[in-house]
């Protein structure tokens, strides 16, 4: 009999997350605003962009962003190659195919807050302060579309470096370990609606960040 409750109890706390996610609207995880915009957004995800610094002049700041195997925790950079922007790929869909005079499409993405997260172990990790970008990209109904969005600037890669080399933060995580959490604002034919998309990076100077 035990035993039976004690299996229920794990089967329902099993179940809370699934009740919790998404709210009443439907679409990726997180996302809101379908009623409004008429928009479903179905998938986002993100990825990082290399970009080749023999062809952008000092856009390092001699931090570089690096590549961190989440399993084995090495490092891998290839040199002149570095992260500082990144891509949406986002497809979205019309709320009801039946019940809109005019089709929501198209719609764009008018502009994303990027919030940087430290790790809870790395109280001592440099603060990056947030930035927003304005993509002004435009998608379509049932089509996968790309935004392109800056992951870094320059000055936030300065001031994270100038934190360390003068002793104001020693990070215990070396290449230091962030979240760029982005929160997205698109409008269509008919309102607003909002998405978020997160990206892992790391960051070290550019001897450490080396193959």
């Amino acid at each position: 009999m035990k035993g039976n409750i004690l299996s229920t109890g794990l089967m329902l706390l099993l179940s809370l997350p699934l009740f919790s996610c998404g709210g009443s609207e439907v679409g990726s995880p997180g996302s809101s605003g379908s009623n409004d915009s008429g928009i479903v957004i179905q998938s986002v995800s993100i990825a990082g962009v290399e970009t080749d610094t023999d062809k952008v002049p000092d856009i390092d700041a001699n931090v570089r962003v690096c590549k961190v195997d989440a399993t084995t925790g090495e490092v891998t950079y290839e040199k002149g190659l570095f992260r500082v922007s990144a891509e949406i790929t986002i497809l979205a869909k019309k709320l009801n195919e039946s019940g809109l005079s005019n089709p929501p499409f198209p719609a764009s993405v008018e502009e994303c807050t990027i919030t940087y997260l430290k790790s809870n172990s790395d109280p001592s990790a440099p603060v990056i302060p947030s930035m927003t970008t304005y993509p002004n990209c435009i998608f379509n109904d049932s089509v996968e579309t790309t935004c392109s969005v800056p992951l870094i600037d320059i000055q936030r890669k300065r001031d994270y470096w100038a934190a360390i080399s003068n002793g104001l933060n020693l990070p215990s995580e070396y290449p230091t370990h962030y979240v760029a959490k982005y929160y997205c604002k698109y409008k269509s034919e008919f309102g607003t609606g909002y998405f978020p998309v997160e990206y892992d990076f790391w960051m070290a100077d550019f001897n450490t960040c080396t193959d």
